[in-house]
């Protein structure tokens, strides 16, 4: 039986063979291992005189029964077999290592259950169909010097992980990565498994499913535990989550320094917003200059958005946002503006809200708005996501527009209205829209002044007071 210190869990084998022999100052041992009767068997051979050589491996071994009381750092294994060769030279310690790994119809778990964003628990799990892995290094002047590479399909010569790696011999736990590049779909579900990662992270991994690839020319963790290089993202993308948005495809450059990352995304940035739980459809941006910073202190981590220019579909403008997660809540709070220099009436209907709207009041926006001109405008946010939207003002939104040349059309037995100017102002739940310039069948509108208190309810209530000549009035009576 083997037994791991740390954790006492093991692996007890049914049946081991061993032979031993000695030629001179040579000697040989080597045998097999079983962990039942009907399983392959695990097969190893050694030589010793003034080195010492052993060779380990075999093939078809059953996965799942081999680590059945043994995961590897919160993994454990369901079903897969493997295929394995692994040689290790040592003096006075080990100082050669090389491992060919091959696994096929692999099936994975994480032995702690994963919580996502809405709190929902899960027993993560991943299918490999077949994975290679191959691992080499040696040991020289104080340092373990690696070379590690991953392939997901026979015969491909683009790894999804490659790496060389050197990772101090004196316990201190200096690590160096250097000429990195790494596939983020195939190895953030494995990522995702481990209880070695926070539960946050390990949630975000698996519900986010990262895509692209990030290259690493050098990243070193120092004896402080702190992590600095750098990196370069490649069409990095996240899926949208439960409460969580999708973003991407990101590109650009990271800096890692301790417990602060920057991330630079250069010129003119096109990317994709898909929150479908907020957003009726994905929204396009370009993002020019964006410089984003994330930085943990004792309450948790901040992400702050520098001040950036942004266009979108029928808009552009400017703005800078802050998230912080708390520790304690499931969603962060927001501390964000945006400036609209100009725009589409049209287009702010790509942001109803529509898990604070109820979808009359979006059809009833939708059918009303849908021509003018949007001539400066300012959106405010404020609180915990967790309390959205603030009914109980928990927090605070507010956006502001000066608009011109709308076509109204308010109800569809009511004759439209044409807007020349007016300001609109959103709260969380209702909005107000004020005017003195609305004309309709040739009567003039002098004070207009519309209001929905509350969207869930949707109720319009206008206070109009205007002019016109007697059949503009009968008409304007006729059709409504």
């Amino acid at each position: 039986r083997f037994t791991d210190a740390e954790s006492g869990a093991g692996v007890a084998f049914a049946q081991v063979d061993v032979k031993l022999a000695a030629d001179g100052g040579t000697r040989r041992f080597g045998g097999s291992a079983r962990i039942d009767a009907d399983s392959p068997p695990l097969r190893f051979a050694c030589e010793q005189s003034a080195r010492a050589r052993c060779w380990i491996g075999g093939r078809g071994l059953p996965l799942a029964r081999w680590l059945a009381l043994l995961p590897v750092g919160g993994v454990a294994a369901v079903a897969g077999e493997i295929d394995l060769d692994a040689w290790i030279g040592y003096g006075s310690a080990v100082d050669a290592l090389a491992v060919d790994l091959v696994a096929r119809d692999l099936q994975l778990r994480g032995v702690e259950p994963l919580r996502f964003s809405d709190g929902d628990e899960i027993e993560p799990r991943t299918r490999v169909p077949y994975w290679h892995v191959k691992l080499s290094g040696q040991r020289d002047a104080g340092a373990w010097q690696l070379r590690v590479e991953d392939r997901r399909a026979p015969n491909v010569t683009e790894p999804v992980l490659a790496a060389d790696i050197a990772i101090a011999a004196d316990r201190s736990g200096r690590v160096a990565v250097a000429d990195a590049t790494v596939d983020l779909a195939a190895l953030a579900p494995l990522a995702a498994l481990s209880n070695r990662l926070p539960p946050r992270l390990r949630g975000l991994l698996y519900e986010s499913a990262p895509q692209g690839r990030v290259a690493v020319p050098r990243l070193e963790r120092g004896a402080d535990g702190r992590w600095r290089g750098a990196a370069e993202l490649g069409a990095v993308a996240l899926a949208p989550g439960s409460r969580s948005p999708g973003i991407g495809p990101l590109s650009g450059s990271l800096t890692v320094d301790g417990d602060t990352v920057l991330y630079a995304a250069g010129r003119q940035l096109a990317l994709e917003l898909d929150w479908p739980h907020v957003f009726r459809g994905i929204v396009p941006l370009v993002l020019d200059d964006a410089v984003l910073t994330a930085w943990r202190g004792g309450d948790g981590w901040r992400v702050a958005l520098g001040r950036t220019r942004l266009a979108g579909r029928g808009y552009t403008g400017s703005g800078e946002a802050t998230l912080w997660f708390d520790p304690e809540g499931r969603r962060p709070t927001l501390d964000a503006w945006v400036h609209v220099d100009e725009g589409e009436v049209a287009a702010s209907g790509q942001f109803w809200p529509v898990n604070a709207m109820p979808a009359p009041t979006v059809a009833w926006l939708d059918r009303a708005l849908t021509s003018g001109r949007v001539e400066g405008g300012v959106a405010v946010i404020r609180g915990d996501l967790d309390d959205w939207p603030f009914r109980d003002g928990e927090g605070r939104f507010r956006a502001q527009a000066r608009v011109r040349d709308v076509d109204l059309d308010y109800h569809g037995s009511w004759p439209r209205a044409r807007i020349g100017s007016a300001d609109v102002e959103f709260s969380a739940i209702g909005l107000v829209a004020t005017s003195n310039d609305v004309s309709t069948m040739d009567n003039r509108v002098t004070v207009a002044r519309a209001q929905i208190d509350d969207f869930r309810e949707a109720r319009l209530q206008l206070r109009v007071e205007g002019s016109g000549t007697g059949p503009g009035l009968l008409a304007f009576v006729r059709d409504s």
